[in-house]
């Protein structure tokens, strides 16, 4: 189709599929005769909007997480550009891939004023467990990794604003402390017996150049390090020998020698902090310090050790200095001078207090930002009831989440007659949005459905007049009683009679609008109803007798059969082995049946059916590897099948079949395909490079884009929390444009050809500076056309192409103005 542009030398302007694009030029300020500029570009027609999701294949960037995805061991405050304008900015080290929304392999980096996130380099191939800042405004971070940012650094690297390199060969093992001295060097402690290739037991010294031992080292683990007013150094840990003599879990190097700390303690030391007056503090696990009772925090006066308070129930792992010289500290205990205090406390004087109602679980790193606010690190879920992702804030009032994301996993997915979107599952937090198990986006945000639902979501459907139906553990939505089973009729969740007396797995509906539901429950309504039942708009009715175990999976043909699968073996009286049809007026066995359990159950566009789940041979003895065709008289494989459970399935327009679950790759080949697959009708294929977690649920949306969901967090390259989608279609060059040669007063012609689906928006450029745009062509190729070129005319070009699902840049191609050509004949 060519939908190219032409001049239109009447009106001085260009033709484009209907529309006109006007060329303003003639004699624009500074512009010579028959020299020509296009100075504006104004487009006189309607711009179409590009329909969402028609894109090349590949996953869409997603939603991030509330917070990181994984443990937070390490935090620190950073200024990336010293004195300069920009703020301080929050480094994050810990065992996650994604920060907010952004990948981030271990580490990123938070700012405080807009609440954003961004990655430093590729981050690291392991875990970061220590974080400090040079005097020179560089970054350390410690750890377990062997790779930092593409290049080799092991378990020690350095920051310099661009680049991630090492520290000479680095150590052998965990780095797990760091503290840099006045003069720049640095001292890094953990598990490591080697440092830069020599001899080093837990603790080292960089001087800018390579690693030393300092004495002989400790004979166990160094977690935590610090430096007292007088530079002498303390350092904590499992160890009981430091230096060749006995120190418990604590001991102080004076530049020459180890020494021990008194008695020491009775059981290890996590964290050590010194106080503006030189005091110095110690968290653990121990309950006596230089043997007097200490629980698990203790302070040295310079020769003694004394309780602070009756210390806490349990572990302290960090301490951190708090604005007015006080003291915080965090860990896993529940009580703080034998008070209720959730996993964070803060030091009175006198006794340990709450910080608000504190955090679910441990507490590993503490961070007092410039305004006052404190960042606590971890392994905890939620932040005062609500969901916190490993990272909170405590902003002198209450404990909140860095930022905005889905946080837990989805189960169940449906869509929309417009488009938009319904997940359902664990999750109680979307976007920034108490979303309460059921959120929906409408391709821009995600908003709650409704009033909370006080447990799982397992189930959803959409009825034909747009309502939804959820079903799965909960009884309430709001304040109203929906036992296990509820219908959204735009405005609130209703009941659908008395629901049932235990989880709903599956839902579908039938061609005349009724619904049907598969569980665990053996009553619907009231009455008996094993495992199955239909609801007819105004009551529950039972499918025959019922199955003998739960329903997990629920498909309707295009004849109008219903097809469940499950736990059962046995339907309506007749054996069936874990699959079941429905024909209208009995059930049915589908062949011999398969022989493990059902989970995701899905049509080919021929009318085979397909199950997944634990299914690892068909009946016969055959292989399948958890996925199995059922192509109207056998059950055959699916090629080599899958490497672990199937637990989604479902079908493109174009027939292909869709697998996600808990397998890497497909069986009996090197083929990854990390938790999601396409059946391509011969092979399994990857979808790009997958999810990092389980996916769970699988839905086509009427655009024919695929949305999954599950406990992953990204999907592809892209951060995608729990909801990731699937496009066909982004834009990309398949011919690019080629450089011309043109004479003064001629024609000069580029053209560039895209594959993909459109439309595109495709904006000509010269010298990156836009000219003209061709608005929502239909056609694979457009060109730019310029009439009497003159001497503004020579120059480079490009053409930046956009759709709804991403962005392509062709490559220059020059126009070339030869001036000697007058008569044009070349």
């Amino acid at each position: 189709m060519n939908a190219s542009m032409r001049s239109d030398r009447a009106g001085e302007g260009y033709l484009f599929r209907g529309c006109v694009v006007r060329r303003l030029s003639s004699y624009c300020a500074g512009s010579r005769p028959r020299m020509w500029l296009l100075c504006a570009v104004v487009l006189i027609c309607g711009l179409g909007e590009p329909s969402r999701g028609q894109c090349s294949s590949g996953w869409l960037p997603g939603g991030g997480v509330p917070g990181v995805d994984g443990t937070v061991y390490a935090q620190t405050m950073w200024d990336p550009d010293g004195p300069r304008p920009q703020a301080p900015r929050l480094v994050v080290g810990g065992a996650f891939t994604i920060a907010g929304d952004v990948v981030a392999n271990g580490i990123a980096v938070y700012a405080p004023e807009v609440g954003t996130w961004a990655p430093l380099g590729t981050g690291m191939s392991g875990q970061v467990y220590s974080l400090t800042t040079l005097p020179n405004g560089e970054l350390l971070a410690g750890g377990s990794f062997s790779v930092a940012g593409g290049v080799e650094a092991n378990c020690i690297a350095r920051w310099n604003g661009t680049s991630w390199a090492p520290l000479g060969s680095g150590m052998n093992r965990d780095v797990a402390a760091l503290i840099a001295l006045p003069n720049g060097d640095v001292l890094a402690a953990g598990n490591f017996t080697t440092a830069g290739g020599v001899a080093a037991n837990r603790i080292a010294r960089w001087n800018g150049t390579s690693w030393s031992a300092i004495g002989t080292g400790m004979n166990n683990y160094v977690w935590s390090l610090t430096m007292l007013p007088n530079r002498d150094i303390v350092a904590g840990g499992t160890f009981t020998m430091a230096g060749g003599v006995p120190a418990s879990y604590i001991a102080k190097w004076n530049g020459t020698s180890w020494a021990p700390m008194g008695l020491g303690m009775n059981d290890w030391v996590f964290c050590v902090r010194t106080l503006p007056d030189g005091t110095l503090v110690a968290g653990g696990m121990f309950t006596w310090a230089g043997g007097v009772p200490a629980n698990r925090v203790a302070r040295w006066n310079g020769s003694s050790w004394m309780a602070m308070g009756t210390g806490m129930n349990y572990l302290v792992s960090t301490l951190t200095l708090l604005p007015n010289g006080g003291l915080a500290a965090g860990g896993y205990f529940f009580t703080a001078s034998g008070m209720p205090a959730h996993c964070v406390a803060k030091w009175n004087g006198a006794s340990w207090e709450a910080i608000g109602a504190g955090l679910n679980d441990t507490v590993r790193a503490l961070t007092v930002l410039p305004n006052g606010e404190m960042i606590a690190g971890g392994n905890f879920r939620d932040a005062e009831g609500m969901p916190a992702s490993y990272i909170a804030k405590w902003d002198g009032h209450v404990w909140a989440a860095l930022n905005g994301g889905v946080d837990g996993l989805v189960n169940a997915l449906t869509s929309l007659p417009n488009g938009d979107v319904v997940a359902g599952g664990y999750m109680i937090a979307g976007g920034g949005a108490n979303v309460n198990r059921v959120l929906r986006n409408n391709g821009t945000a995600w908003t709650a459905m409704g009033s909370e639902m006080n447990d799982e979501v397992n189930a959803l459907t959409t009825l034909p007049n747009g309502d939804v139906i959820a079903g799965g553990k909960f009884v309430m939505s709001g304040d109203v009683p929906t036992r296990r089973i509820a219908r959204w009729d735009g405005n609130a969740w209703v009941a659908m009679g008395s629901g049932m007396n235990d989880v709903v797995n599956a839902l579908a509906v039938l061609p005349n609008g009724d619904v049907v539901a598969g569980g665990n429950f053996i009553t619907a309504g009231g009455t008996v109803a094993n495992y199955i039942a239909r609801w007819d708009g105004s009551s529950w009715t039972t499918i025959g007798s019922g199955m003998n175990n739960a329903v997990r999976a629920l498909l309707v043909l295009p004849n109008g059969d219903l097809l469940a699968g499950g736990d059962f073996t046995m339907a309506g009286g007749a054996s069936t082995n874990y699959i079941a049809k429905w024909d209208g007026t009995s059930w049915v066995s589908v062949g011999p049946g398969v022989s493990d359990r059902v989970y995701a159950l899905t049509a080919d566009t021929d009318g085979s059916v397909i199950a997944g789940g634990y299914v690892q041979t068909m009946t016969g003895g055959r292989p399948c590897n958890y996925i199995a065709r059922w192509n109207g008289t056998s059950w055959v494989g699916m090629g080599s099948g899958l490497s672990d459970v199937v637990t989604a399935l479902a079908t493109l327009r174009n027939g292909d079949v869709v697998a996600g679950g808990n397998f890497a790759r497909v069986e009996a080949t090197f083929i990854y395909v990390n938790h999601i697959a396409r059946w391509n009708g011969t092979a399994w294929i990857p979808m790009s490079s997958g999810m990092n977690g389980r996916v769970s649920s699988l839905a086509t949306l009427p655009n024919g884009d695929l949305i999954a969901g599950g406990e992953f967090t990204t999907a592809g390259d892209n951060a995608s929390a729990c909801l990731a989608r699937y496009t066909f279609g982004a834009p990309s060059i398949a011919v690019q444009p080629q450089g011309v040669l043109a004479c003064p007063s001629g024609t000069a012609s580029l053209s560039v050809t895209v594959s993909g689906t459109g439309p595109f928006t495709c904006q000509w450029r010269r010298y990156t500076n836009p000219i003209s745009v061709v608005s929502n062509p239909s056609a694979a190729t457009t060109t730019l056309t310029l009439d009497n070129v003159g001497l503004n005319d020579a120059a480079s070009y490009d053409c930046v192409v956009n759709s709804q699902c991403g962005t392509v840049i062709s490559l220059p191609a020059n126009v070339t103005l030869c001036i000697g050509d007058f008569n044009c004949d070349g």
